[in-house]
């Protein structure tokens, strides 16, 4: 029956009423240029922590922006809203927030800053929404490990999360199928693999700079198997960089034997990877077959955003 119409078995039972929908555009032209002005401001100024080290210069300003882990001690955090349903008003605000913090937390890597425009650009519009995603990983582990949040909840900011349970996912303003009938296609909280990464990080309990560490690897090996080239030799430099800086790191507080925990830093970051890989299949077939009806204009930038 697939073959015969053309249609892969899981929507043979779901074509929408109207066949002939056209796919509507969203533009995020000024989102990108915003993000270029981010870029041309921090390149201009004078940082005033230019002397510290990469991965302690990162790690202050992660601290510092509206969405880091606050160090909350025996205070008692601040009131958590519930976000009870992601549509299409929840994904432009994060799609906003997530990509200009990339893109001003990036800056404050001296040798990033050093490349051409063009290369900068593009490794944002690349690894933000990776950032966010184990950002908001690193995030939920520690509400977890300090019994500030349930098991069943994540973080999607400081301040708000959202109920594996309960959250419910509107996609009507994408794609014209019931959310119900489509759901081979999405995203679901796939709570069985996240939790196994947020139980890893709350065992494994990184202090700043090993997240800062765990962040940048992540977004400088994503983009260099992504686009290889010349971008693949520059993010191999950055990787050295930020190696030896964690190796500093361990000497200064005199642990001799640090190879266990590096080891489990990028056992978490090869399976938020491995994750991202595994879906890009599934977006690429979602593609072929018309699922969803909106498009970007900028569609690199959501390559691999799920």
């Amino acid at each position: 029956m697939s073959t015969f119409l053309g249609r892969p078995a899981y929507i043979i039972h779901c074509i929408p009423p109207d066949k002939t929908f056209k796919k509507s555009t969203i533009d995020v032209t000024s989102l990108v240029e915003n993000a270029v002005a981010v870029l041309k401001i921090s390149r201009e100024k004078t940082n005033v922590v230019e002397k510290r080290k990469i991965l302690e210069k990162m790690a202050i300003f992660q601290q510092s922006s509206e969405d880091s882990i606050v160090k909350r001690g025996e205070e008692k955090c601040a009131e958590i809203c519930q976000i009870p349903i992601f549509g299409k008003e929840f994904f432009m605000h994060y799609w906003e927030v997530d990509f200009l913090k990339t893109a001003r937390w990036l800056t404050n890597f001296d040798a990033f800053l050093s490349l051409p425009d063009v290369v900068k650009l593009k490794i944002v519009m690349a690894t933000w929404h990776v950032r966010a995603r184990l950002q908001r990983l690193l995030m939920t582990a520690k509400c977890r490990k300090c019994d500030e949040i349930q098991e069943n909840e994540f973080m999607i900011a400081e301040n708000a999360l959202f109920d594996l349970k309960t959250c419910q996912l509107d996609v009507s303003w994408c794609t014209p199928y019931p959310n119900d009938q489509i759901q081979f296609f999405l995203e679901n909280s796939d709570d069985w693999v996240h939790n196994e990464v947020v139980e890893n990080l709350k065992i494994l309990n990184p202090t700043d700079i090993e997240s800062t560490f765990m962040l940048l690897q992540l977004c400088f090996h994503y983009a260099g198997k992504r686009f290889q080239g010349d971008i693949l030799t520059k993010m191999e430099q950055f990787l050295d960089a930020i190696s030896d800086e964690l190796h500093e790191y361990y000497q200064q507080l005199e642990i001799a034997n640090y190879s266990e925990r590096l080891a489990k830093m990028m056992k978490i970051n090869n399976r938020i990877q491995q994750i991202i890989w595994e879906k890009r299949w599934k977006a690429d077939l979602a593609e072929k077959f018309d699922i969803f009806n909106v498009k970007f204009s900028h569609p690199e930038m959501f390559y691999d955003c799920c």
